[in-house]
């Protein structure tokens, strides 16, 4: 090959090269771009004509033949991987290699579904436009490991226009897209494309489920309140879970039915004898929720006393807050808990506590109940005598915010008790590390424990993230070239002859 020939092959390849980069790197296609590669066309022919000859010969030779099977031994290879490729992918088959099975299901939702003895549908349904169609096969894609769980599951994709008497039993509203699950007639709603959420729903449709009762009686908090500081928001969020939920005068008779009580910031003092109904209640085997503010006259520590507890009169204020933010708002961590409720909040889910106090764990003369602590103020927090920020300190440095006392007699029961009530308000409860960790209590109580395991498994490797365009690039000008070079080279040696 003459220099002429070389020369217009080297610029044939810098023109298809340059004209692919910009092509990957805008992801569209330009009028300029076309030119690139017609200017790579011409320089490759103009190398092909004035050089006839030497193709010829290189057609002819039989290093050119031996290339010729090796490419046609790597397309047949590509071939079957292609094929076994598509017979997997329609199969199903997945391995998860990652260390922590971050793409498995949990052990929980596994036992849920295989034990489901009845038929369970999934539907899905579309306005029909192409977006929402294409999301279907995302939908379909996370669902399949349920279904292969078992044969008794289904999912069913509809349009709304095309069903529409269906769409109205679902009641899907307006929306493009909608997922829902149904069993024996119940039915709930898919909230997002997420283990727990889809589990959940499976859960509410498939358990009896459980009622919690917030007492009332004491001036507590309302969970039919919608001001800033009532409980009308955490009440629909715990019954779009498998919960109902129910207001109950602590004078009147107790239900058989109760899962757990709560009683929600209460501010007048609590009778003798509503203590020892409580006392009586949790002694039992029963499980109470009590979040309490300092400063109201609860004399909630009349009962707590009795299970190696006590409200502090303290009044918690963050060292610094930050700006235009009350110091009585405080941030709480899990630290180096264990308990399980603890467990749950993982690291950098900070609780929101407003105008706390802390509590003070004593397990002297109380071998049958276990103390713990579930949540600590942070260590840099303050406490004080009063709610002014000029009042004396009482204590500094990690204090407990939160604790659980539970009893390991012949009548188990469970007690957990947050130096604070304002968190899960309609003003606080949407910070998701205090929904979190209230839906970790109310499992706990609940007795629906196992839901704490199914947290999602955090990946421990650390993943370069890139966008399209920059791995576009990355193949582009790194990869492709040192797999250019490594040919070129490879095919030098093998027909070096002709040079």
């Amino acid at each position: 090959m003459n220099v002429l020939g070389k020369i217009s092959l080297i610029l044939s390849l810098f023109c298809f090269l340059l004209s692919l980069g910009f092509r990957l790197a805008l992801q569209g296609w330009i009028p300029f771009i076309g030119w690139g590669f017609g200017f790579g066309a011409f320089f490759l022919l103009f190398s092909l004509a004035i050089n006839y000859k030497f193709m010829l010969g290189v057609l002819k030779s039989e290093s050119l033949h031996f290339l010729s099977k090796s490419l046609g031994l790597i397309v047949i290879v590509v071939a079957i991987l292609f094929v076994l490729n598509f017979i997997v992918h329609k199969q199903n088959v997945t391995a998860d290699l990652t260390r922590n099975k971050i793409h498995s299901l949990s052990d929980l939702t596994k036992s849920l579904i295989k034990g489901l003895p009845e038929k369970l549908s999934f539907y899905y349904f579309h306005v029909g436009n192409a977006s929402v169609r294409g999301y279907e096969a995302k939908v379909r894609e996370f669902l399949n490991p349920y279904l292969r769980l078992n044969s008794k599951i289904r999912l069913e994709s509809h349009s709304v226009f095309q069903n529409p008497d269906l769409a109205k039993k679902f009641k899907t509203g307006n929306e493009e897209s909608s997922l829902f699950v149904e069993y024996q007639d119940r039915i709930s709603r898919v909230t997002s494309l997420s283990e727990a959420a889809v589990t959940n729903a499976v859960l509410k449709v498939s358990k009896k489920p459980k009622i919690i009762y917030f007492l009332t009686g004491h001036d507590e908090r309302h969970i039919d309140d919608k001001s800033t500081f009532g409980a009308k928001g955490i009440k629909t969020q715990l019954e779009r879970l498998h919960y109902k939920i129910k207001s109950l005068d602590i004078s009147d008779r107790f239900p058989s039915d109760i899962a757990m009580l709560v009683m929600l910031g209460p501010r007048k003092p609590i009778s003798e004898e509503h203590r020892q109904k409580l006392q009586n209640f949790v002694l039992g085997g029963g499980a109470l929720f009590l979040a309490v503010d300092p400063g109201e006259e609860h004399n909630i520590n009349s009962l707590l006393e009795n299970f190696g507890i006590q409200l502090q009169e303290t009044f918690v204020f963050s060292a610094q807050a930050q700006a235009g933010q009350s110091e009585l708002l405080v941030l709480t961590h899990a630290g180096k808990l264990e308990h399980e409720v603890a467990a749950t909040l993982q690291a950098g889910e900070n609780p929101v506590l407003f105008i706390s106090s802390a509590l003070d764990l004593n397990s002297d003369g109380t071998t049958d109940i276990a103390l713990n602590p579930i949540l600590e103020h942070l260590p840099n927090s303050v406490g004080r005598g009063d709610i002014s920020p000029d009042s004396p300190v009482v204590q500094q440095g990690p204090m407990v915010a939160a604790a659980v006392a539970e009893g390991l007699g012949a009548t188990p029961f469970r007690l957990a008790v947050v130096a604070d009530s304002d968190f899960i308000t309609n003003q606080f409860y949407a910070q998701p590390a205090n929904f979190n960790f209230l839906l970790a209590i109310v499992t706990y109580l609940s007795k629906d424990e196992d839901l704490l395991k199914m947290r999602p498994p955090q990946a421990e490797t650390t993943y370069l993230i890139m966008t399209q365009t920059q791995m576009n690039l990355y193949f582009l000008f790194f990869i492709l070239p040192y797999c250019l070079i490594f040919f070129i080279f490879g095919l030098f040696f093998k027909l070096r002859r002709f040079f």
